[in-house]
């Protein structure tokens, strides 16, 4: 038995009588055991300090190994039960009863040490932080299966999310395995303080204790932890290898600096709210960079909470378009509110129609003024959301407030470009180019480049073309260029001149943006191929409903709502986007989709919603022509050159002095 710890951090063991298997200590995943030589492994390591965890993570062996050991091999397990007797922080009854809660399984653990009932909807949420499809699916929800290991959830508000995951679960992570290393995330650093702080309160607090006599080492978790601060927790050494200075629990905000080389659960709660939902990229950059590597393959990222805008975080997970495979890696589950919702509100489906507390309180009335929510039912139970109080919230809210917050339905809210909308313009035949592929675009058109200049950040690019006669609008390509030169700008807008036959320019002019519509060469060069060059000037209008960028959603087709949430089209779009198929036409497309007249700017990009603006005010003024001229009819007499020379004006764009 070896009796020197020192050796165990430093030299290594081995287990195999005196061939070395690799180089360098005893790290996990370092050495090739057979189950004997593992099983020896364990032994040597729990007698040298080592707590079950540690012991079984450094044999290269799951847990479930150890259980395996112990219920098969009755020396194994007589050699295990000598070397806990002699422990005073890790005896063999605070594994035994961690070794019981697994089994019980979380909900009759949490029912028994926190004396809370976890219902189906909760139940849900555990079945995929344990691997497992979720039970009882009900056909309103949205399953999409991808990896086990990367979870996003959508519930609605007020439905139990932070109290049962990110405070009960992690409890219970922490009492059945103290080596585990969590991390909590919301929206600010406040806020996960206040989840680790629901965490840290289970684990002390008097009422909890029964909780703490099983699992807490002697003398309770904060007095032998080695960190109990607002935003981390580090146990004892003896509850996990002593030589990891990793925290146990750590609560981070958004964007946060990440403690540790390793997460075996993630929690991301609550990070996205109406404030930094349109910064869906830099959240999922770093997600990507910063958080999703660090669980590995055996670890779980769960990403859960309420959603906020058409194009937030939640959705950009579920985005084929972001992942370069073409596929979301993400499993996803909604939970609306309500699951069936026929018939009259006593009749409705909810998602949580019952909970073991009343709605009434010392100081509080319930509205509704029903004896079932005062006294509860026969079986102990009150209403919580069923059809009766989902229903009075329903009342309360906008229509799109609660279709997207409450059912998850993919709605427009404030955007004026919906999802749905682009997609329905978006005619995935045609790929994007002058040629178009199977499908191009006609040969009568007008064709309008549009520039929104930037010499940092990035500049906007497009073309696209205005089909005279019946006015629809084409783009052929879109480019969204970083930090581009002006020289460089310019020989994009010469080149596209070229490919595309471009018949005008849209160019902005504000502030210091003037160097491409007063360059003398670029217009020269322009005249001669018989470009118009149109300065663009950007002021407040473009905030007007009528002519700003709001005015250009009708292009994406007209809509209705229906009560079942989803939407109808009433009118066939007037615009039409090729395949979206490069940066320059995803980042259009999501521009877009995020776009609010409450944007800023300067925190958002948008200058390929700005392009299309451009883009638009010349169709406009194009397509006016076009279907004025078009009513007007000659005499035979009348010579083609006359005909060219006429034309027809508006009397209502004119008004007497």
């Amino acid at each position: 038995m070896v009796d020197n710890l020192d050796r165990v951090r430093g030299r290594g063991i081995n287990p195999t009588g005196g061939k070395r298997l690799s180089r360098g200590g005893v790290a996990p995943g370092k050495r090739r055991f057979t189950p004997e030589q593992a099983k020896k492994a364990f032994i040597e390591f729990l007698a040298a300090g080592y707590n079950v965890a540690a012991s079984v993570e450094r044999t290269g062996r799951s847990r479930k190994a150890y259980e395996y050991w112990r219920k098969n091999d009755p020396e194994f397990k007589a050699r295990v039960d000598v070397i806990m007797s002699t422990r005073k922080v890790d005896t063999n009854t605070r594994e035994e009863k961690r070794l019981e809660a697994r089994e019980m399984g979380f909900a009759a653990w949490r029912l028994k040490y926190l004396g809370q009932v976890t219902f189906p909807h909760h139940m849900q949420w555990i079945d995929l932080l344990e691997g497992k499809d979720p039970r009882d699916l009900h056909p309103s929800q949205v399953y999409e299966q991808g990896r086990r290991n990367k979870l996003v959830i959508n519930c609605p508000p007020n439905h139990g999310k932070t109290t049962v995951v990110t405070m009960d679960y992690v409890t219970y992570l922490i009492c059945t395995n103290p080596a585990v290393k969590i991390a909590i995330i919301s929206k600010t650093s406040d806020m996960a303080e206040d989840m680790v702080y629901g965490v840290k309160t289970r684990l002390t607090h008097s009422d909890h204790a029964d909780l703490i006599r099983d699992f807490a080492p002697e003398g309770g978790f904060l007095a032998t932890a080695d960190e109990w601060s607002a935003n981390r927790i580090r146990l004892a050494s003896a509850d996990r290898d002593p030589s990891d200075k990793d925290p146990t629990l750590q609560g981070l905000g958004l964007g946060s600096q990440v403690y540790g080389k390793r997460l075996d659960r993630v929690f991301v709660d609550d990070a996205v709210d109406g404030e930094n939902a349109a910064g869906w990229q830099k959240q999922m950059r770093w997600l990507q960079v910063e958080v999703s590597s660090r669980p590995g393959a055996s670890g779980v990222v769960c990403i859960i909470g309420t959603r906020i805008s058409p194009a937030d975080l939640y959705w950009q997970l579920r985005n084929p378009e972001n992942f370069q495979s073409g596929k979301s890696p993400w499993t996803y589950l909604s939970q609306p509110a309500v699951l069936d919702d026929s018939g009259e509100r006593d009749d409705w489906v909810t998602l949580w129609p019952r909970a073991t507390t009343s709605w009434y309180s010392d100081h509080d009335d319930c509205w509704c003024d029903t004896d079932d929510c005062r006294h509860g039912d026969k079986d102990g139970l009150f209403p919580r959301w069923d059809g009766l109080h989902i229903g009075g919230v329903k009342d309360d809210l906008d229509a799109n407030v609660w279709l997207q917050a409450y059912m998850q339905k993919e709605v427009g809210g404030n955007a004026a470009f919906p999802s749905y909308g682009i997609t329905a313009a978006t005619n995935n035949g045609r790929v994007p180019g002058r040629i178009g592929g199977l499908y191009s675009v006609p040969d009568d058109v007008y064709v309008i480049g549009a520039v929104d200049p930037a010499t940092t950040g990035f500049a906007g690019l497009l073309v696209g073309a205005v089909q005279q006669g019946t006015g629809k609008r084409f783009i052929y390509d879109a480019w969204n260029v970083k930090h581009p030169t002006p020289e460089e700008l310019k020989d994009r807008i010469k080149a596209i001149t070229l490919e595309y036959g471009v018949n005008e320019w849209r160019i902005e002019k504000t502030g210091l943006l003037t160097m491409f519509t007063q360059d003398f060469e670029l217009n020269q060069w322009l005249n001669v191929r018989g470009v118009r060059l149109k300065e663009h000037y950007t002021g407040k209008n473009k905030w007007d409903v009528n002519f700003g960028v709001a005015s250009m959603s009708p292009l994406f087709g007209r809509w209705q709502d229906m009560e079942d949430g989803t939407q109808k089209q009433i009118m066939e779009p007037l615009i039409e986007l090729p395949r979206i198929h490069n940066d320059g036409l995803r980042a259009l497309k999501q521009q877009l989709t995020i776009w609010t007249p409450e944007l800023d700017p300067k925190k958002t990009p948008c200058d390929m919603v700005m392009a299309l603006w451009f883009f638009e005010n010349g169709a406009r003024e194009k397509a006016k022509v076009v279907g004025i001229t078009g009513q007007r009819r000659f005499s035979g007499l009348v010579s083609p050159q006359e005909r060219a020379k006429a034309a027809v004006i508006n009397l209502s764009d004119y008004r007497v002095a």
